[in-house]
């Protein structure tokens, strides 16, 4: 089932070989919301009291996709729209990070809070610990579409895409999203 996807950027460089066919080299950065029931869990084993929200026991994650990939388009343009197929592959890594905050923000820093394993920034105990992070890469498969919008005589287009993207991940957890990119490309 593929993730839920937050923020993202594309970076794309587009060599045309013919006037139907093209291949795309591209890097692509995707936010992966972390997944509330899989941290409510955890809190309910961090914290005091389980009823408490994670955020009020401070616990967040982050997880982030990077690829690299290589893919092959083929595109029909006409006077105003057009469409394109796009697919390929590339490396795939996928980096994620459990914190905790459990200092109240404002607490001055001293050889204390060194000693627990604490960090201290610009005199003040940092409140931003990670507790677990883990990086995965492996290679991964991309397929999808487009269709694009011509604005300009100089062919300057609008474009919107769905491109469906999996990678195995050394077989423990798959990475499966399906970004909707939308752009300006000229």
């Amino acid at each position: 089932m593929p993730s839920k996807s937050g923020p993202g950027r594309t970076l794309r460089a587009i060599n045309h070989i013919t006037s139907h066919q093209s291949i795309v080299g591209e890097f692509l950065w995707q936010g992966l919301p972390p997944n509330r029931t899989a941290l409510q869990a955890l809190s309910s084993l961090a914290c005091v009291a389980p009823t408490t929200a994670s955020a009020a026991c401070g616990l967040n994650s982050s997880r982030n996709l990077y690829a690299l990939t290589a893919n092959y388009m083929y595109h029909r343009e006409g006077r105003r729209y057009g469409f394109y197929l796009i697919g390929g592959g590339g490396w795939y890594y996928r980096y994620g990070q459990l914190k905790n905050a459990t200092v109240a923000p404002g607490t001055v820093c001293e050889p204390v809070w060194d000693w627990w394993g604490y960090s201290c920034v610009n005199g003040f105990v940092s409140t931003n610990n990670t507790l677990v992070s883990k990086g995965l890469s492996s290679g991964g498969v991309n397929a999808g579409g487009g269709v694009t919008i011509n604005l300009t005589q100089q062919h300057v287009k609008f474009f919107i895409e769905a491109r469906y993207h999996y990678s195995p991940q050394g077989g423990k957890v798959s990475t499966q999203i399906v970004p909707v990119i939308m752009g300006i490309r000229y």
